[in-house]
């Protein structure tokens, strides 16, 4: 997508987004906690479960830098989750337009064919090995590359041991014969930008899934497709819907706080 087909596509996102009805993309009973807190460590990142996608901010950005990656995350991921429940090629590229739309151009493609280098594995370490890879192209450095890989596997062993947001992240994650999930690390460079790393997995089993994220798979038991990503932010046309963005993440929040009885 070039400039002038992004600056269409943002002139229309108010309407397209508009279209999207978040009330229902996630049950009230789940909506609480859709972005559930993780304490890493005392050097101030931050981490949090967006419905299926595991989010991790490198420490220094501002916050709010922070609360627009998270607001964007959110959002589409629920977005993509109201458009295509189960389906996970459907979901990555309506979560990849919600992006775009957000603010978030991305020239990748979509979810391909992937085979795991090791015989047994967990969908965390190859979520983790496709992070990397996505890491790797941003350009910001051995350094800043380094952090954002180590910080989203600190993030990875909390929420492993986190009962609430991993519920959440299992309940949004896990289909029937098979799951789907992202990874992303944010960070904000020298200059100001503000870039986030991603990986996708989806994948397809005949088995009975109960542990997404930390049940070590036979290679031939399982079918995956993965996708790495990396967006930088256009605070410009961010700005632009950010109304839209945050009245529908507040409708959301305000439906399912209404179904509780007090």
């Amino acid at each position: 997508m070039n400039i002038i087909e992004f600056d269409k596509a943002v002139n229309e996102s108010r309407a397209a987004l508009e279209n999207c009805e978040l009330g229902s993309c996630v049950p009230p009973a789940q909506l609480n906690g859709a972005l559930a807190a993780l304490t890493v460590d005392q050097k101030k990142p931050e981490a949090a479960v967006a419905n299926d996608v595991v989010l991790s901010i490198v420490a220094g950005m501002s916050k709010e830098k922070k609360e627009i990656i998270k607001d964007c995350v959110l959002f589409a991921s629920l977005a993509a989750t109201k458009a295509s429940p189960t389906e996970g090629v459907a979901w990555y590229n309506t979560f990849k337009q919600v992006m775009a739309y957000c603010g978030w151009p991305s020239q990748t493609a979509g979810l391909s064919d992937y085979t795991a280098s090791n015989s047994k594995f967990t969908m965390e370490q190859e979520g983790l090995k496709i992070l990397s890879s996505a890491i790797a192209t941003i350009g910001t450095g051995g350094a800043a590359g380094a952090i954002m890989l180590k910080l989203a596997k600190d993030t990875f062993a909390v929420l492993q041991a986190s009962d609430k947001p991993l519920r959440l992240f299992e309940n949004s994650s896990r289909k029937h014969n098979g799951g789907r999930f992202a990874i992303a690390s944010g960070v904000e460079s020298e200059d100001g930008e503000v870039i986030m790393a991603m990986g996708a997995v989806d994948f397809s089993t005949s088995l009975n899934v109960t542990n997404v994220l930390f049940w070590e798979w036979n290679s031939s038991e399982v079918k995956i497709k993965r996708a790495e990503n990396h967006m930088i932010l256009n605070q410009r046309h961010f700005q632009s819907v950010s109304d839209v963005i945050r009245e529908k993440l507040t409708g959301n929040a305000r439906e399912a706080l209404e179904s509780f009885d007090i």
